[in-house]
């Protein structure tokens, strides 16, 4: 059977990992798959506990900071290299996948080994992660493109955010699939009274967190019963702004905050809107999970998010920061019930034939066939 690495970068299980698990989850029956973490941590214990290969052999990620760590990490990367190049052949693996383009060390590996390699790039590292990578951006482009021809992007606005020069780079786009056709359970249609406004993910800045709260202070004067539920972890120091810069919020009691937990599906099922007010979206897995649990979507159109809603056919979007337009668009959905439902009903359907673990699976296993 066809052999396949995916490497991992991360330890966490946030979003390129949960994409990462559910393609291998979705693949395992054509290829033979196994997974190559850096360290024993959450991921490592999810994919043993669904019954994937692992590996655990550490690395480092050479993005700028401390001169002397980062000479120190190059070293360490360095007598790494051959023992991957000697497992790589060792293993006899067909394609090597790299879930993310922060480390170069598993490319160069293969590259060595004489083994086709793969970037799976799903989020723009300095747009989106705030990285400052050593040798400046476009030289990480350049070089990203030297080491493997075969690159996939979790949307077209990724794919775009990687031209140099203002060249068009030549990936593939695969989106992500969050949720298996056979597991989808529905938000049930019901009148909104009492709006419950969900804000699911890493709660910062960046995210739009504070654009949020601000919403929905707006939204409490025409609906005094709304609720904004946080699933998140709070970025440094935010909770205290939100506190003093919004207290209505609390006093109220319109605010609750719960941690993220692997079955998010009670919180999507028992709200009305999700908020994505991201500055920069790879992809946005949360708003695919809202579009396939028929949860009316709004936000901002920044990154990949026009590409999964068409404003006021899937969703609604406006330009990034306009508060006030976005605040009349919710309320008009509250008011008009019979466009909410059609709205989100559409979403589902598209959302089913995009964004399912099935969708993403099977376009992988087609450009992968393609590429050997």
């Amino acid at each position: 059977m066809f052999k396949i690495l995916f490497v991992s970068t991360h330890s966490g299980f946030y979003g390129s990992n949960q994409s990462l698990l559910q393609l291998c989850n979705g693949m395992k029956r054509t290829f033979d798959i196994s997974v190559l973490v850096q360290r024993r941590g959450l991921f490592w214990r999810i994919l043993k506990e669904n019954n994937i290969n692992i590996h655990v052999i550490p690395s480092f990620k050479l993005v700028k900071g401390n001169q002397k760590y980062i000479q120190l990490k190059r070293f360490i990367n360095i007598l790494i290299l051959p023992v991957l190049i000697i497992i790589y052949r060792i293993k006899k693996y067909d394609l090597i996948i790299t879930n993310s383009p922060i480390s170069y060390l598993h490319a160069e590996a293969a590259k060595y080994a004489s083994i086709n390699h793969l970037w799976h790039v799903r989020e723009d590292l300095v747009k989106h992660q705030k990285c400052e990578l050593v040798g400046g951006e476009d030289h990480f482009k350049r070089k990203l493109i030297a080491l493997s021809n075969n690159r996939i992007y979790s949307s077209y606005a990724l794919k775009e955010s990687y031209g140099i020069d203002n060249t068009q780079e030549s990936g593939h786009v695969i989106y992500d699939g969050v949720l298996s056709r056979e597991t989808v359970v529905c938000r049930k249609q019901r009148n909104i009274n009492a709006p419950v406004i969900l804000f699911i993910g890493s709660l910062t800045i960046e995210k739009g967190i504070l654009h949020a709260c601000y919403i929905v202070e707006e939204l409490s004067v025409f609906f005094p019963e709304i609720t904004l539920k946080l699933v998140g972890t709070y970025g440094a120091g935010i909770e205290s702004v939100i506190r003093q810069s919004y207290p209505v919020l609390y006093e109220k009691s319109i605010i609750s905050h719960t941690e993220f937990t692997l079955d998010t599906q009670s919180e999507y099922c028992n709200a009305d809107f999700l908020l994505t007010l991201s500055n920069f979206e790879g992809f946005g897995r949360n708003v695919a999970e809202a579009m396939l649990r028929k949860l009316f979507v709004c936000g901002y159109n920044t990154g990949a998010i026009p590409e999964l809603i068409n404003d006021d056919m899937y969703g609604s979007l406006v330009n990034y920061g306009d508060d006030g337009n976005l605040i009349k668009k919710i309320v008009h959905y509250v008011e008009h019930l019979e466009e909410y439902n059609g709205i989100v009903d559409r979403s589902h359907n598209i959302a089913i034939k995009s964004f399912t673990i099935e969708a993403c699976s099977e376009e992988y296993v087609k450009y992968v066939k393609s590429i050997n």
